[in-house]
Protein backbone atom coordinates (compact mmCIF):
# COMPACT_ATOMS: atom_id res chain seq x y z
CA UNK A 1 0.00 0.00 0.00
CA UNK A 2 2.64 2.35 0.75
CA UNK A 3 6.79 2.87 0.40
CA UNK A 4 8.97 4.37 2.20
CA UNK A 5 12.12 7.01 2.43
CA UNK A 6 14.36 7.42 5.53
CA UNK A 7 17.20 9.43 6.35
CA UNK A 8 19.27 10.07 9.56
CA UNK A 9 18.48 6.17 11.19
CA UNK A 10 16.50 7.31 14.57
CA UNK A 11 18.83 5.46 17.07
CA UNK A 12 16.35 6.07 20.12
CA UNK A 13 12.64 7.34 20.89
CA UNK A 14 11.46 10.87 19.55
CA UNK A 15 11.10 13.62 21.87
CA UNK A 16 8.39 14.89 19.12
CA UNK A 17 6.82 12.96 15.90
CA UNK A 18 5.74 15.79 13.61
CA UNK A 19 3.79 14.60 10.44
CA UNK A 20 4.32 16.83 7.24
CA UNK A 21 1.53 17.41 4.67
CA UNK A 22 1.30 19.63 2.09
CA UNK A 23 -0.16 20.59 -1.04
CA UNK A 24 -4.21 19.71 -0.54
CA UNK A 25 -5.69 22.04 -3.00
CA UNK A 26 -9.11 21.67 -1.14
CA UNK A 27 -11.83 23.05 -3.11
CA UNK A 28 -15.30 25.17 -2.00
CA UNK A 29 -16.63 21.78 -4.15
CA UNK A 30 -16.36 18.33 -1.93
CA UNK A 31 -15.77 17.25 -5.21
CA UNK A 32 -13.17 19.64 -6.90
CA UNK A 33 -10.36 18.08 -8.96
CA UNK A 34 -7.02 19.03 -9.75
CA UNK A 35 -5.65 17.76 -13.05
CA UNK A 36 -8.39 15.31 -12.95
CA UNK A 37 -8.02 14.11 -9.64
CA UNK A 38 -10.86 14.94 -6.62
CA UNK A 39 -8.29 16.70 -4.12
CA UNK A 40 -10.55 16.35 -0.97
CA UNK A 41 -11.20 12.04 -1.11
CA UNK A 42 -7.17 11.59 -1.80
CA UNK A 43 -6.36 13.77 1.36
CA UNK A 44 -9.05 11.83 3.64
CA UNK A 45 -7.36 8.56 2.45
CA UNK A 46 -3.88 10.06 3.52
CA UNK A 47 -5.29 11.26 6.59
CA UNK A 48 -6.88 7.88 7.26
CA UNK A 49 -3.76 5.67 6.34
CA UNK A 50 -1.78 8.21 8.80
CA UNK A 51 -3.95 7.74 11.55
CA UNK A 52 -3.99 4.05 11.24
CA UNK A 53 -0.29 3.61 11.10
CA UNK A 54 0.98 6.21 13.38
CA UNK A 55 1.11 6.65 16.74
CA UNK A 56 -0.68 10.26 17.81
CA UNK A 57 1.83 13.33 16.86
CA UNK A 58 2.82 16.37 18.26
CA UNK A 59 2.18 18.08 15.58
CA UNK A 60 0.44 18.34 12.10
CA UNK A 61 2.34 20.37 9.77
CA UNK A 62 0.66 21.67 6.52
CA UNK A 63 3.46 23.73 3.63
CA UNK A 64 0.89 25.55 2.08
CA UNK A 65 -1.41 25.08 -0.91
CA UNK A 66 -4.02 24.44 1.07
CA UNK A 67 -6.99 25.12 -0.83
CA UNK A 68 -6.86 25.83 -5.04
CA UNK A 69 -9.70 28.43 -4.51
CA UNK A 70 -9.27 30.85 -1.99
CA UNK A 71 -12.56 29.51 -0.58
CA UNK A 72 -13.41 29.29 3.08
CA UNK A 73 -15.64 26.38 2.53
CA UNK A 74 -11.87 24.73 1.77
CA UNK A 75 -10.12 25.87 4.61
CA UNK A 76 -13.10 24.84 6.80
CA UNK A 77 -12.88 21.06 5.45
CA UNK A 78 -9.27 21.48 5.82
CA UNK A 79 -9.81 21.00 9.25
CA UNK A 80 -12.08 18.51 9.69
CA UNK A 81 -10.34 16.05 7.11
CA UNK A 82 -7.03 16.21 9.37
CA UNK A 83 -9.13 16.26 12.63
CA UNK A 84 -8.38 12.33 13.13
CA UNK A 85 -4.72 13.05 13.13
CA UNK A 86 -5.65 13.91 16.91
CA UNK A 87 -2.91 16.86 16.86
CA UNK A 88 -2.86 20.62 16.74
CA UNK A 89 -2.29 22.03 13.08
CA UNK A 90 0.22 24.66 12.05
CA UNK A 91 -0.05 25.89 8.29
CA UNK A 92 1.86 27.70 6.28
CA UNK A 93 0.47 29.53 3.19
CA UNK A 94 1.24 28.69 -0.52
CA UNK A 95 0.88 30.42 -3.78
CA UNK A 96 -2.78 29.05 -4.08
CA UNK A 97 -3.82 30.60 -1.12
CA UNK A 98 -5.62 33.44 0.13
CA UNK A 99 -3.60 34.75 2.69
CA UNK A 100 -6.39 35.76 5.05
CA UNK A 101 -7.71 32.40 5.04
CA UNK A 102 -5.88 29.97 6.51
CA UNK A 103 -6.02 30.99 10.38
CA UNK A 104 -9.80 31.12 9.71
CA UNK A 105 -10.66 27.29 10.11
CA UNK A 106 -12.29 26.25 13.10
CA UNK A 107 -10.29 24.06 15.15
CA UNK A 108 -7.13 23.75 16.61
CA UNK A 109 -5.46 24.98 13.44
CA UNK A 110 -2.75 27.96 13.69
CA UNK A 111 -0.59 29.72 10.57
CA UNK A 112 3.67 30.68 10.79
CA UNK A 113 4.61 31.29 13.89
CA UNK A 114 6.72 29.14 15.72
CA UNK A 115 6.40 25.98 17.97
CA UNK A 116 8.58 24.69 20.64
CA UNK A 117 8.81 20.81 20.74
CA UNK A 118 10.71 19.31 23.86
CA UNK A 119 14.65 20.95 23.26
CA UNK A 120 13.62 21.70 19.44
CA UNK A 121 12.42 25.11 17.74
CA UNK A 122 10.06 25.14 14.48
CA UNK A 123 9.66 27.94 12.78
CA UNK A 124 7.00 28.38 10.20
CA UNK A 125 7.63 31.04 7.31
CA UNK A 126 5.46 32.81 5.09
CA UNK A 127 7.05 32.89 1.47
CA UNK A 128 3.12 33.51 -0.73
CA UNK A 129 3.63 36.22 -2.74
CA UNK A 130 0.13 37.54 -4.40
CA UNK A 131 -0.60 37.14 -7.65
CA UNK A 132 2.72 35.12 -8.33
CA UNK A 133 3.60 31.31 -8.50
CA UNK A 134 7.21 31.54 -7.40
CA UNK A 135 7.86 32.97 -3.50
CA UNK A 136 9.85 35.52 -1.40
CA UNK A 137 10.49 35.60 2.29
CA UNK A 138 11.05 39.13 1.97
CA UNK A 139 13.03 40.87 4.85
CA UNK A 140 10.48 40.64 7.73
CA UNK A 141 10.23 36.84 7.68
CA UNK A 142 13.84 36.87 7.33
CA UNK A 143 14.42 38.57 10.36
CA UNK A 144 11.37 36.58 12.44
CA UNK A 145 13.34 34.02 11.94
CA UNK A 146 16.97 35.28 13.03
CA UNK A 147 15.34 36.65 15.91
CA UNK A 148 13.76 33.54 16.60
CA UNK A 149 16.65 31.53 16.24
CA UNK A 150 18.98 33.60 17.91
CA UNK A 151 16.70 33.56 21.06
CA UNK A 152 16.73 29.07 21.37
CA UNK A 153 19.60 27.63 22.10
CA UNK A 154 18.74 23.48 21.06
CA UNK A 155 18.28 22.52 17.27
CA UNK A 156 15.61 23.68 14.47
CA UNK A 157 13.73 23.25 11.80
CA UNK A 158 12.01 25.59 9.61
CA UNK A 159 8.80 24.86 7.32
CA UNK A 160 8.23 26.96 3.85
CA UNK A 161 6.23 26.35 0.87
CA UNK A 162 8.97 27.06 -1.34
CA UNK A 163 11.53 25.38 -1.59
CA UNK A 164 14.75 27.44 -1.68
CA UNK A 165 17.10 24.53 -3.74
CA UNK A 166 16.34 23.81 -7.08
CA UNK A 167 14.85 20.09 -7.38
CA UNK A 168 16.22 19.51 -10.80
CA UNK A 169 12.46 20.71 -12.92
CA UNK A 170 12.96 23.50 -15.09
CA UNK A 171 9.39 25.05 -14.75
CA UNK A 172 9.54 24.22 -11.09
CA UNK A 173 12.75 26.02 -10.18
CA UNK A 174 11.62 28.68 -12.22
CA UNK A 175 8.75 29.06 -9.28
CA UNK A 176 10.76 28.59 -6.84
CA UNK A 177 11.88 30.64 -3.49
CA UNK A 178 13.25 33.89 -5.34
CA UNK A 179 15.27 34.56 -1.79
CA UNK A 180 16.73 31.39 -1.05
CA UNK A 181 20.01 31.82 -0.76
CA UNK A 182 18.77 34.42 1.87
CA UNK A 183 17.54 31.77 4.05
CA UNK A 184 20.01 29.41 3.40
CA UNK A 185 23.21 32.01 4.57
CA UNK A 186 21.03 33.22 7.82
CA UNK A 187 20.31 29.48 8.22
CA UNK A 188 24.14 28.88 8.18
CA UNK A 189 25.25 32.32 10.44
CA UNK A 190 23.19 30.59 13.40
CA UNK A 191 26.08 27.51 13.17
CA UNK A 192 24.07 24.43 13.05
CA UNK A 193 21.13 25.14 14.96
CA UNK A 194 19.03 24.41 11.87
CA UNK A 195 18.86 20.71 10.90
CA UNK A 196 16.42 20.50 8.15
CA UNK A 197 14.13 23.12 5.91
CA UNK A 198 10.72 21.47 4.84
CA UNK A 199 8.96 22.25 2.29
CA UNK A 200 5.51 21.68 -0.37
CA UNK A 201 5.42 23.38 -3.94
CA UNK A 202 6.94 20.71 -6.25
CA UNK A 203 4.54 17.96 -5.71
CA UNK A 204 7.26 15.29 -5.40
CA UNK A 205 10.31 13.92 -2.76
CA UNK A 206 13.05 15.17 -2.78
CA UNK A 207 16.34 15.38 -0.23
CA UNK A 208 19.16 17.24 -0.49
CA UNK A 209 21.77 18.46 2.07
CA UNK A 210 23.50 21.79 1.82
CA UNK A 211 25.75 23.30 4.31
CA UNK A 212 24.93 20.74 6.72
CA UNK A 213 20.98 21.07 6.43
CA UNK A 214 18.35 18.90 5.17
CA UNK A 215 16.38 20.50 2.79
CA UNK A 216 13.46 18.12 2.16
CA UNK A 217 10.22 18.48 -0.27
CA UNK A 218 7.37 16.21 0.24
CA UNK A 219 4.72 14.20 -1.84
CA UNK A 220 1.43 16.47 -2.07
CA UNK A 221 -1.76 14.52 -0.71
CA UNK A 222 -3.27 14.66 -4.29
CA UNK A 223 -1.55 14.90 -8.10
CA UNK A 224 2.49 14.40 -8.20
CA UNK A 225 4.56 16.27 -10.21
CA UNK A 226 7.37 14.28 -12.67
CA UNK A 227 10.91 14.68 -11.50
CA UNK A 228 13.57 15.85 -13.54
CA UNK A 229 10.91 17.30 -15.84
CA UNK A 230 11.90 20.62 -18.44
CA UNK A 231 8.04 21.66 -18.81
CA UNK A 232 5.06 20.66 -16.17
CA UNK A 233 4.24 16.99 -15.90
CA UNK A 234 2.33 14.75 -13.95
CA UNK A 235 3.93 11.50 -12.71
CA UNK A 236 0.97 9.15 -12.48
CA UNK A 237 3.10 6.24 -11.07
CA UNK A 238 3.89 8.24 -7.69
CA UNK A 239 0.55 7.64 -5.43
CA UNK A 240 0.24 10.65 -2.71
CA UNK A 241 2.38 11.05 0.34
CA UNK A 242 3.09 12.31 3.84
CA UNK A 243 6.26 12.74 6.02
CA UNK A 244 7.03 11.88 9.22
CA UNK A 245 9.94 13.41 11.42
CA UNK A 246 10.82 11.93 14.07
CA UNK A 247 12.86 15.04 16.31
CA UNK A 248 15.43 13.54 19.05
CA UNK A 249 16.34 14.61 21.72
CA UNK A 250 20.09 15.00 21.39
CA UNK A 251 19.32 17.18 18.18
CA UNK A 252 19.11 14.76 15.74
CA UNK A 253 15.97 13.50 13.67
CA UNK A 254 14.79 11.25 11.60
CA UNK A 255 12.57 11.27 8.24
CA UNK A 256 10.35 8.91 6.28
CA UNK A 257 8.41 9.66 3.58
CA UNK A 258 5.10 7.16 3.56
CA UNK A 259 3.68 6.98 0.24
CA UNK A 260 -0.33 5.80 0.33
CA UNK A 261 -1.48 3.96 -2.99
CA UNK A 262 -4.95 3.85 -1.24
CA UNK A 263 -5.35 7.32 -1.99
CA UNK A 264 -4.66 7.41 -5.52
CA UNK A 265 -7.60 4.87 -5.58
CA UNK A 266 -9.44 6.75 -3.81
CA UNK A 267 -9.45 9.95 -5.80
CA UNK A 268 -9.73 7.93 -8.60
CA UNK A 269 -13.03 7.03 -7.54
CA UNK A 270 -13.89 9.91 -6.17
CA UNK A 271 -15.77 8.86 -3.49
CA UNK A 272 -15.52 8.62 0.43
Amino acid sequence: MEDAHRTEGPGRAPAARVLQLTDTHLFADPAGALKGVPTEPALRAVVAEAARREPPPELVAVTGDLVHDGSLEGYERLAQALAPLGAPVRVVPGNHDDPARPCLAPGPVACCGEVTLGPWLLVFLDSAVPGEDWGRLGDAELGRLDAALAGHDGPAGVFVHHPPLPVGCAWLDAIGLRDGAALLELVAAHRGKVRFVACGHVHQRSERVHAGVAVLTTPATCVQFRPHSERFALDADAAPGYRRIELLPDGRFATEVVRVRAAAARAAAGGG
